[in-house]
């Protein structure tokens, strides 16, 4: 695996200091937020970043201010295990100056929380919902070489995640965030299943242009995944030991690279959901 992203080699290394520091902040009786920002812009591992955000979560049980942090709430909904990956999301959140609050409702009842009106997510009225799906949430059956069930694949797919849309914006007025769906490093034709209608390649090719379209010119931001799988390599990004184990949707090498990686869209989330 490339080391330049497993290891957010782009950024500086973690301050000796860093544990001393992280600890004065709990008997800190001043704003936290700008010393925990100078902290997350540091190149850190998994276990720094689970630090920082219970940091910021015992912050919170204590009433004390995360200033000038701009408060954010994400809901995310996912069709696999994210219970790793939601400390990262916190803490590489203050990179970018946001104090991130995650909703995390039960393991994939994304149609249930979308559309059900006093659902967890729903209730809570979040800033934004990430969609955190890969392809195996879609409904979809292959049958390679059929071009009329492939393209009837493709409009329910994007059927779907257009009704999750509409449970989230009926209930809330929260920005949605939809992910891209990298594809499995396996081929089925090789090179011929990106040109073979009805092969898994070739449907999600399909499905990520008409999704990125849907959303092009609305209040709605694409977070490109099937980009940063190819960045990172398919291979590397996808661990079928780990779907099968816990159904973690790729590798937990990349947990604590994913957020900065795909520059997450915090800020441009943050402005939009203020103007709802």
């Amino acid at each position: 695996m490339n080391a330049v992203y497993a290891e957010l080699q782009w950024l500086p290394r973690a301050p000796e200091d860093f544990s001393a520091r992280l600890k004065a902040l709990g008997n800190s009786a001043g704003p936290l937020g700008r010393e925990l920002q100078s902290l997350a812009l540091h190149s850190l591992d998994l276990n720094q970043l689970t630090r920082v955000a219970k940091c910021i979560a015992r912050a919170r049980a204590e009433g004390k201010s995360l200033d000038p942090l701009v408060p954010f709430r994400l809901a995310v909904l996912s069709n696999s295990t994210i219970d790793l990956i939601v400390p990262a999301l916190v803490a590489s959140a203050v990179r970018h100056g946001i104090a991130l609050e995650v909703i995390q409702p039960s393991y994939d009842q994304v149609a249930q929380e979308a559309l059900t009106p006093d659902s967890t997510v729903n209730r809570s009225k979040p800033d934004a919902v990430l969609f955190a799906l890969d392809y195996r949430a879609l409904p979809l059956k292959l049958v390679p070489g059929d071009a009329e069930v492939s393209a009837a694949m493709v409009e329910g797919s994007i059927g779907y995640l257009h009704s999750l849309h509409d449970g989230i914006r009926a209930n809330t007025s929260a920005v949605c965030i939809f992910q891209s769906f990298a594809p499995p490093a396996e081929a089925l034709f090789g090179s011929l299943d990106r040109a073979l209608p009805g092969t898994l390649r070739h449907v999600l090719d399909s499905i990520n242009r008409e999704l990125a379209a849907s959303i092009t010119g609305t209040g709605d931001v694409l977070l490109d995944v099937a980009a940063l799988a190819e960045t990172v390599g398919l291979a590397d990004w996808h661990n079928p030991q780990l779907w099968n184990l816990g159904k973690f949707a790729f590798s937990d090498e990349l947990i604590r690279s994913m957020p900065i990686m795909s520059r997450a869209p915090w800020p441009r989330c943050a402005a939009r959901a203020a103007r709802h």
